[in-house]
């Protein structure tokens, strides 16, 4: 997207903007809506808002993995249970390939034309002309990095196990986020990971295990890492970035030149949801201002629609590239879900045995 092109959508996006159920209203809604969902995006501060703009019972639950929410899927248990679920773009074909989910409905999305047009229809979230996932906020996986340490901690996936920084490091602890980066390193593709590849991927953790300080499960432990300057790189999140940066440490993120990974998070409906309208009105929601501007002044994070850009300054807009998303996606990876994914877990174990 140019510039031009940047200005002109969000001054419509401006024009256009009203208080939340402004405009053709959705009607009383029937509840609950059971949201499954991520810490980050189901606080209860914003879910309180929503509770209260919608005039409609929410009721949270935390996923704890996307592959856990997507093997639960399709073992049929969490689609009756749930009417409206978080899951990264990785999952989304396959399960709508497998009918475990119901397409969206843009035309009852009052908010959905002021997206950014790469996230209208993106090609991961489409199946046979119809919409499945709504991408709602994104970014991308790279190294975090203490530039105190690490001034070039960024460049490369290669920090993470580079051997001046031998025993300051870490990985998450899951097959996918720590060997595709590996994968790239080594300039082979993660999306299509031959059998062997997979092998040479294992061998090089191995012979690098020492590399690292240990391996981190959950967001506060890798903060705590980082915070404590036991670790100096990690693999890791932006919000991680902000937090620390809050405190007064220069902690980076960086754009590896074998590429950052990209992530879209969405919400898919269930196919079992008796709420369909309650749906939908969640998913316009969290395309309204109120919860983007939260999002992004909290975590960081970039929002897929355009309503809350006018609330930020030229230098927040540059250092994000809200002016160029194009040219920022194409700078990353995106990643799909790897036919052979038990292999990779398989592999990983392997390493944390060795």
């Amino acid at each position: 997207m140019r510039r031009r092109q940047f200005l002109a959508m969000t001054a419509a996006a401006t024009a256009s903007a009203s208080t939340f159920m402004d405009g053709p209203a959705f009607g009383a809604l029937a509840g609950p809506l059971r949201l499954f969902t991520v810490a980050v995006a189901g606080r209860d501060k914003d879910i309180n808002e929503a509770r209260k703009d919608l005039d409609l019972d929410i009721r949270v639950t935390f996923n704890v993995a996307h592959t856990e929410t997507f093997a639960k899927m399709n073992a049929g248990v969490l689609s009756p249970q749930q009417d409206v679920l978080h899951i990264q773009q990785p999952f989304v074909r396959p399960l709508a390939q497998r009918k475990w989910i119901q397409p969206i409905d843009t035309s009852r999305l009052k908010n959905y034309g002021k997206m950014f047009e790469q996230f209208k229809s993106p090609e991961w979230a489409m199946l046979d002309g119809k919409l499945y996932a709504l991408p709602y906020y994104w970014g991308y996986d790279s190294v975090v990095y203490n530039a105190k340490h690490m001034p070039d901690g960024g460049e490369t996936w290669g920090r993470l196990w580079d051997d001046r920084y031998k025993g300051r490091l870490s990985l998450r602890d899951d097959a996918l986020s720590s060997i595709q980066p590996v994968a790239l390193f080594l300039g082979y593709n993660p999306n299509r990971l031959t059998k062997a590849q997979l092998e040479d991927c294992k061998k090089f953790l191995i012979s690098k295990k020492q590399h690292f300080r240990q391996l981190w499960s959950t967001y506060a432990e890798a903060v705590n890492l980082l915070r404590s300057e036991e670790v100096w790189a990690l693999w890791g999140w932006l919000p991680m970035v902000a937090s620390l940066r809050k405190e007064g440490m220069d902690i980076r993120y960086g754009m590896p030149k074998e590429r950052a990974i990209a992530w879209f998070s969405s919400y898919i409906i269930s196919k079992d949801t008796k709420v369909v309208p309650a749906c939908h009105a969640f998913l316009d929601w969290v395309l309204d201002e109120k919860f983007a501007m939260a999002m992004t002044r909290d975590y960081g994070y970039r929002m897929t629609t355009t309503v809350h850009v006018k609330n930020l300054t030229p230098a927040e807009i540059k250092e994000m590239q809200l002016d160029d998303i194009g040219g920022l996606v194409s700078k990353l990876f995106i990643q799909e879900l790897p036919e052979n994914l038990n292999d990779w877990v398989q592999a990983w174990s392997e390493f944390k045995s060795a």
